[in-house]
């Protein structure tokens, strides 16, 4: 079922009675929203009180029927490029809190899986105050720029092929290395022999990490709420 959201289309993959959960899934570079519908429904089975929807890019790609969340910027322009991002970080988040709004569920309760382009924005909320979601994937992208606090309360799970030629699986490494020193709670991998694609085996560490990980944080509340010394009465 297609639907708009503010000025974005799409594609719902599950909308049950009353949602407890939100996923929302951005596609990359050069597709559309149904590209990530493989994906959506792997995690619909495992939510099933989760409204599940695909999110279409808003700019036309050049020369094709694709989409795209930035516009175009001259090749190996860094500094261009990261303006684009945040230059479509408003639209992106307005979208995710119109569904949040729409379903009555909240930011702790939002996941955000990205591929390529998708990927970057969908790690780039995790640096907006309040972010929009608790948990993010992140899957053949980049973060546009290394985060530089510890703001973010969430999880961040990286997934990265180690031959994609459009996305160095560098740029994985290079985040989840800041992410980890900043004290974040994160998962990484990167596999062998896969490119720029959202491969089945993504698909599956999608919905291992989205429905198993238990968060650093709340390991760590739980263990400090041990410690803390009995009130008196």
């Amino acid at each position: 079922m297609t639907e708009n959201s503010m000025d974005l289309a799409a594609l719902v993959v599950q909308r049950p009675e009353q949602a407890a959960q939100l996923v929302l899934l951005f596609h990359g570079e050069f597709t559309d929203a149904q590209a990530m519908v493989p994906c959506a429904q792997a995690l619909a089975a495992v939510f099933p009180q989760a409204l599940v929807a695909c999110i279409q890019a808003p700019h036309a790609a050049t020369g094709s029927d694709a989409r795209q969340w930035l516009g175009p910027v001259p090749a190996g322009d860094e500094a261009a490029w990261q303006t684009e991002v945040q230059q479509a970080l408003p639209r992106f988040q307005r979208a995710i809190a119109w569904w949040q709004t729409q379903t009555g569920v909240a930011s702790d309760a939002t996941a955000l899986v990205g591929f390529g382009q998708g990927a970057t924005l969908v790690l780039e909320s995790t640096q907006c105050a309040p972010a929009p979601a608790s948990r993010v994937v992140a899957i053949a992208g980049r973060f546009a720029n290394l985060p530089e606090d510890d703001r973010y309360r969430g999880t961040i799970h990286f997934l990265h092929g180690k031959n994609d030629s459009t996305v160095s699986y560098h740029h994985t490494i290079a985040g989840a290395y800041r992410v980890r020193d900043l004290g974040l709670d994160l998962t990484a991998e990167v596999v062998p022999f896969i490119g720029h694609e959202l491969h089945a085996d993504f698909i599956e560490a999608t919905v291992e990490k989205l429905s198993q990980h238990i968060s650093k944080h709340l390991w760590d509340d739980a263990l400090a709420a041990r410690q803390d010394p009995p009130t008196p009465h």
